[in-house]
């Protein structure tokens, strides 16, 4: 399971690696560049000196053995007398730069004259040349190591001079100014990512705190979640947290009065319908039989619309993210192809039902499903309730900032005071001749909230029946 503080240290700790590696890698190229150029600096050096001493003395080491001369370059006199290239001397035998378990020096010269013979060299060095590179440096293999070897070619006195350094002592110094530095980076780097991990401990306090509020969350319970002072990321996550389950609340409590009135509701049809059953049963004459019969088919046939009204109102709370996949409809061609669905029913009852023409498209922005299920429960419920013989008139009317949907009928229509209540759940007006479940204007009140429209009912100037407008916002224009 991946972990927030886990992946935040790895990531840290790869971008402070990778930085560290690359500060490592030019520091050390750095270090290296820097000591190649002193110790370098030190070579030409030594051997300007060694070429100043020897023009000094040359006519007396032409005159000497080769060993009597190394013995005068030896002698603490003339070590005296020459101190600036006796230090250098003394420099490549001294035991301090002697780092090494072998035997081999850290420094070399030879000093030759031009075709001629050896004139010195250090007590080490081979008597052949150094190099055969006679100007400037190479690194050459002396004795099993390799060496920086700087060669002068000294054309006004005919000298050749070659002094050497072992690349060991310059690779010791660079590989011990690095690890002085690097030591210290590292140390560093483990303390930021000691001192990160333990930060992001404490940030993510109230992380957990609201892990372990959730976790004691219960069903039946979901109080509003309290974290001691939070951080302004978090609270804003609380806050949402606390809105959901705010609604989800609701929608707990909605759906178990929904469940109970229900259940209330199809009791009583289906306590008809087992009533009449046994009535059937009972009873020898066929006649009696065929109307306890013609009961029950009633009654199913209510229970039937009760059950789709409720699986319509059901679908109705799930459709939120339908209002999303909106599109332009026409109320006019929408209502016609309604009508034609639900003619049958009022040609039964001898009802006329007729749709105003239009000028213009009506168009509006929704959810063609919803809509659909909003005019038929309208136009439905408007031949429902109208008496045989009675009149049902659907028009569409522009307005200047609406598209009111209209339907109107010749039915008792609904007294002033009760015209809130209608829109709740299973309310039925008291002395309702029409079969119906109580749920039609309560799905259309839904549909038309989540389409941001307005649902108006008036008397109908036609012998006091209803009148219904849905005002449907106009769609932006383009």
């Amino acid at each position: 399971m991946s972990s927030i503080r886990r992946n935040v240290i790895i990531s840290i700790f790869l971008i402070i690696a990778g930085g560290a590696l690359s500060a490592g890698i030019w520091t050390y190229k750095n270090i290296q560049n820097q000591i190649y150029h002193i110790f370098d600096e030190k070579l030409i050096a030594f051997s300007y000196t060694l070429l100043n001493v020897t023009e000094q003395n040359l006519n007396d080491l032409k005159q000497l053995t080769e060993q009597e001369r190394f013995e005068l370059i030896s002698n603490w006199r003339y070590q005296q007398a020459n101190s600036n290239y006796i230090a250098i001397i003394q420099s490549t035998t001294s035991p301090e730069n002697q780092m090494y378990a072998n035997e081999l020096p850290n420094h070399m010269f030879q000093v030759f004259e031009n075709d001629g013979p050896m004139l010195t060299k250090s007590e080490l060095a081979p008597t052949e040349l150094l190099s055969e590179q006679l100007n400037g440096f190479s690194i050459q293999n002396i004795y099993n190591a390799d060496w920086m070897v700087y060669s002068v070619d000294h054309y006004d006195t005919n000298l050749i001079i070659q002094v050497a350094q072992r690349l060991e002592v310059r690779d010791f110094i660079i590989n011990k100014v690095t690890l002085a530095y690097v030591i210290p980076l590292l140390m560093m780097c483990i303390i930021i990512l000691i001192a990160i991990w333990y930060i992001l401990g404490q940030c993510l306090q109230p992380l957990y705190q609201l892990v372990n509020e959730l976790n004691d969350t219960k069903l039946g319970n979901m109080a509003a979640i309290k974290i001691n002072n939070p951080p302004l990321e978090l609270k804003v996550m609380t806050n949402s947290i606390n809105n959901l389950l705010n609604r989800l609340t609701k929608a707990f409590e909605e759906e178990k009065r929904f469940n109970a009135d229900a259940a209330h509701e199809l009791r009583t049809p289906l306590a008809a319908i087992k009533t009449q059953a046994q009535v059937a049963l009972r009873n020898t004459d066929n006649n009696n039989q065929h109307a306890a019969i013609e009961q029950v088919i009633l009654g199913v046939d209510r229970s039937t619309r009760t059950v789709e009204q409720l699986l319509t109102l059901s679908k109705i709370d799930n459709y939120h993210y339908l209002t999303k996949d909106h599109k332009l409809i026409n109320l006019h061609d929408s209502s016609k192809l309604i009508i034609s669905d639900l003619i049958n029913k009022a040609i039964q009852k001898n009802i006329e039902v007729s749709l105003s023409e239009v000028d213009e498209s009506p168009l509006i922005l929704g959810n063609q499903v919803l809509i659909d299920i909003l005019l038929r429960n309208l136009i439905d419920n408007a031949i429902r309730y109208t008496p045989n013989g009675g009149q049902v008139n659907i028009s569409v009317i522009h307005s200047r900032q609406r598209i009111n949907f209209i339907v109107t009928d010749t039915g008792p229509g609904i007294p002033a005071e009760l015209r809130e209540r209608v829109f709740k759940r299973f309310y039925r007006q008291l002395g309702t001749k029409a079969s119906g479940s109580g749920l039609g204007l309560s799905i259309v009140q839904k549909i038309a909230d989540l389409h941001q429209a307005t649902i108006i009912l008036e008397s109908s100037s036609k012998e006091g029946g209803l009148k219904i407008t849905v005002a449907f916002p106009k769609p932006p224009e383009d």
